[in-house]
């Protein structure tokens, strides 16, 4: 079952039934027959315009009556009759509005999940972004202590570089010491002689 129009306005107008038909049983057959007819057609009017299977609803609504041929009721059975007609009404709308009143929870209810759904969706949202903001924090830190090893490396290269240079200038004074001794000797050696 779903309703066709706003279940608020609906169990509103059931009220309003409820109430006529609630003035209608005080009332004897006579006086009240004809307007018992009215307000059953604008209940089936209501029925077919609210319910999407109102048809189904005023089937079981309308009930059957059967009449003997060639009997006439009595007055009693007619005030009987009358007022039994217009408590199986009052049961139906009775039991059309607890329906409604169900269907309004359900639809609260369903509204309540779907916030809920809404509210998990944006915390999923959330955790994703914090998780890839960490990642993001965490790779940038990664590329930070590569770039700082590769200028460790760099820099190692480069002090090997300068020790080599520095070793190999001193091996070139060194040479260049001997050379010069080895010349100063060589020339003393030459003026001993």
């Amino acid at each position: 079952m779903s309703l066709l129009i706003d279940s608020s306005k609906a169990g509103e107008k059931i009220d309003v039934f409820l109430c006529e038909l609630e003035k209608l049983i005080k009332l004897p057959f006579y006086d009240g027959e004809d307007r018992k007819n009215d307000l059953d057609i604008r209940i089936r009017t209501f029925v077919n315009a609210t319910f999407s299977d109102g048809r189904d609803k005023l089937r079981s609504y309308t009930g059957l009556a059967f009449a003997i041929a060639g009997y006439e009721k009595t007055r009693e059975e007619k005030q009987k009759d009358y007022e039994d007609s217009l408590k199986r009404k009052k049961r139906h709308l009775i039991a059309w509005k607890e329906e409604i009143e169900l269907s309004m929870d359900v639809n609260s209810k369903s509204s309540e999940l779907d916030k809920l759904k809404s509210k998990i969706e944006e915390t999923n949202l959330e955790s994703l972004r914090r998780k890839k903001v960490v990642e993001t924090k965490f790779f940038g830190a990664v590329i930070e202590l590569l770039d700082f090893q590769r200028n460790l490396i760099k820099e190692k290269e480069q002090n090997t570089k300068a020790i080599i240079k520095i070793q190999q200038d001193i091996e070139d004074m060194k040479n260049m010491l001997t050379d010069i001794l080895k010349n100063e000797n060589d020339a003393e050696k030459k003026n001993d002689i």
